[in-house]
């Protein structure tokens, strides 16, 4: 099967009745093109985005397919983070977590709170996590969270 759009979300009252399927995609895909993924149920699905869904990309919850009896829905499964929150009145610490997560080009997640900080953690990170425990302000520690890059910061002035 390929689904080629995203036709609303899990929540929606016309797919209430319907067997939700899930489809796992990890974060790092969810802004590709192209995904070649499995249901729950073993069948096989082809993921092809194009237009203003592919500038979304998908989200966790998101159908991308439904008939009458079933919706596949997207489901992003938690992955390891770096969680950084940096203490009130540390505007410097602020500014070395950024310089730092910088030069990785890592996709910095913010919350609304603008002092608590998310990456992707990987093995290549595990410096990243090191040097920033030792910034004064900031407290570090490695979570699980589901990623959603629809809440990544930009990484370009451009992108605004």
């Amino acid at each position: 099967m390929i689904c080629e759009k995203i036709i609303g979300t899990a929540d929606e009252p016309r797919f209430a009745d319907l067997l939700h399927e899930k489809v796992e995609v990890e974060w790092y895909n969810v802004g590709s093109r192209l995904n070649r993924c499995r249901t729950e149920t073993g069948e096989e699905v082809g993921i092809r985005l194009s237009g203003d869904d592919l500038k979304r990309g998908m989200r966790h919850g998101d159908v991308i397919f439904a008939d009458e009896h079933r919706c596949l829905v997207v489901y992003v499964p938690p992955c390891p983070v770096i969680k950084a929150t940096v203490e009130r009145d540390h505007r410097l610490a602020l500014i070395r977590l950024c310089y730092e997560i910088g030069n990785t080009h890592a996709k910095l997640i913010c919350e609304d709170d603008l002092q608590t900080f998310y990456v992707a953690y990987t093995p290549l990170y595990q410096g990243l996590a090191e040097s920033l425990k030792r910034i004064e302000g900031i407290q570090v520690e490695i979570v699980d969270r589901r990623l959603d890059l629809a809440d990544a910061l930009p990484a370009s002035a451009f992108a605004y």
